[in-house]
């Protein structure tokens, strides 16, 4: 079955979000525009409707409740796991390429990475045309191997800084047909799964000691950081787990958490969009309306104070490992050495975002706002 995820229109629409010049503009291009925006009921029927399923067959190919399905189909209730959007890509019989797009685009989780035991296993699933449930037996098979993944990504986090090609791995990957193929594969593969996602941490790593950093004491904590900046402790606590479980476990944070704490950092909306990439999910999508604001007010900031960016990519380049992410800077740096940028306005990023979010009357703002400290 071929699944139609993406259907264009994402760029023609971040260019005309970037020509928005206030938010009255903004307000008006989400009320010309809310047909193109993500929509999970439409989206979730077109799935069943093509494939010819009933409420009924889809539930019990899912492995859930009829009424779980009623719920998504004719409410837009949204699944609330990243296991349960998975569990719909295999009964609808997707690729490999259509499930990574499903779980970026709808379910704002990250894509099926090559360099994640679990992962691995959903993907030489996909990809040789195993069901749902032969997928969970191969989990279960491998459990033991996981368990020790995340006692060695325990001792070998933040000790050693190592790259792996995901592409190159999953491309390995992807060619293996046999499971003595595949046990070879993990076994192989022990210190990349437990460095998973070292490319995230390392980015956010960075960007708290850039918001830490203090010429009179060694730098701060993240801790220190937001209770400085958030009222709310549970906020605060939240993303002090959010963290603590990436770095020991490689549980990946939310979409929303992530670029809440891109907010939170003064990022550049490129920043931003470069922690989600790490992440395995899409950069900010036009196509989201909440996205869409953030994506407004960030440009709307950074092109006006331009030294925002400059000066996260001079302490950004001090303070990675990643020597991508350096060159990536010194490029940056390079450009506006060549450029004669004005640094006159002095507005504040977070609280433009805050402010903006304020005013545009929507539900949808009201979890972002609460990452934020700033609830209604």
């Amino acid at each position: 079955m071929s699944i139609d995820i993406h259907d264009g229109r994402t760029n023609d629409l971040y260019n005309t979000i970037t020509k928005c010049e206030d938010i009255n503009d903004m307000r008006i291009f989400l009320d010309q525009y809310n047909e193109y925006f993500i929509n999970w009921k439409a989206f979730i029927n077109y799935l069943l409707d093509s494939g010819g399923y009933t409420y009924t067959k889809f539930a019990r190919l899912c492995g859930i409740s009829r009424n779980t399905v009623i719920s998504w189909c004719e409410k837009g209730k949204i699944p609330r796991s990243r296991e349960k959007f998975i569990r719909i890509g295999f009964a609808v019989n997707m690729s490999l390429n259509d499930m990574n797009s499903f779980l970026q685009r709808y379910g704002k989780y990250p894509r099926l990475s090559a360099k994640n035991i679990e992962d691995a296993v959903t993907i030489f699933s996909l990809c040789n045309h195993l069901d749902y449930d032969q997928c969970m037996e191969l989990k279960e098979h491998f459990s033991s191997i996981l368990c020790d993944v995340i006692k060695n990504r325990k001792s070998a986090i933040n000790k050693e800084f190592i790259y792996f090609s995901t592409g190159q791995l999953e491309l390995e990957l992807i060619s293996i047909k046999t499971l003595l193929s595949f046990e070879q594969f993990v076994e192989k593969n022990a210190k990349t799964f437990a460095n998973s996602y070292v490319k995230l941490l390392d980015f956010i790593d960075s960007y708290i000691k850039l918001n830490t950093v203090d010429p009179h004491k060694t730098s701060g904590t993240l801790n220190a950081f937001l209770e400085n900046h958030i009222d709310n402790h549970a906020v605060v606590a939240g993303f002090n787990t959010m963290i603590s479980k990436l770095r020991c476990y490689g549980t990946v944070p939310s979409r929303v958490s992530l670029i809440a704490l891109g907010i939170h950092f003064g990022m550049s909306g490129d920043d931003i969009s470069t922690m989600l990439s790490l992440a395995g999910m899409e950069p900010l999508c036009a196509k989201d309306k909440l996205e869409s604001i953030v994506i407004f007010a960030v440009e709307y900031i950074t092109i006006r104070n331009p030294g925002i960016e400059f000066s996260n990519a001079l302490l950004l380049k001090q303070y990675t490992q990643n020597p991508e992410m350096k060159a990536k800077c010194e490029i940056l740096l390079n450009q506006f050495e060549m450029t004669d940028y004005q640094f006159e306005h002095d507005t504040d990023l977070f609280e433009y975002i805050t402010d903006t979010l304020f005013n545009i009357d929507s539900d949808i703002t009201d979890e972002l706002l609460y990452l934020l400290g700033k609830s209604q």
